[in-house]
């Protein structure tokens, strides 16, 4: 499966749950009107042989929840919510790529001010990973 048939089938199940107003493939660089989820590669791994000892993690999407932050009463609780939604379509998918277990990664919290806007936006940036489960521990 290709990087891009994860990020679609990503925003598919994200939609499906509701996660937000507007899910869409790939940040976008127009400030979003209302809550917004972006699904989007983060970063692949390089083909390489694989031993028992040494797995890397191939492929990691970012999902990226912005908000504008007019009113923090009522969008602070919607990102988080937002938050909760991907948490739980993860827990609920673990092998969107297969002979990989899909895991739900950090999540960074920031503010960003767009040009030309006076409301800035409040950004939940999620990471998924793709990883080759093991026996035993490491």
């Amino acid at each position: 499966m290709a990087i891009n048939d994860i990020v679609n089938s990503l925003v598919t199940k994200l939609r499906e749950a509701g996660a937000a107003q507007h899910v869409e493939a790939y940040w976008r660089t127009d400030p979003p009107t209302g809550l917004t989820v972006y699904v989007q590669p983060q970063s692949e791994g390089a083909e390489q042989a694989l031993s028992m000892s040494d797995f890397d993690i191939p492929a990691t999407v970012s999902v990226i929840i912005e908000t504008p932050w007019k009113s923090p009463e009522t969008e602070g609780p919607k990102l988080i919510g937002a938050v909760e939604v991907l948490k739980q379509v993860i827990a609920n998918n673990r092998c969107l790529l297969e002979s990989h277990v899909t895991m739900f990664g950090g999540v960074n919290y920031m503010f960003a001010q767009r040009p030309g806007r006076t409301t800035p936006c409040m950004i939940a940036d999620c990471t998924v990973q793709f990883i080759i489960p093991q026996r035993g521990g490491r």
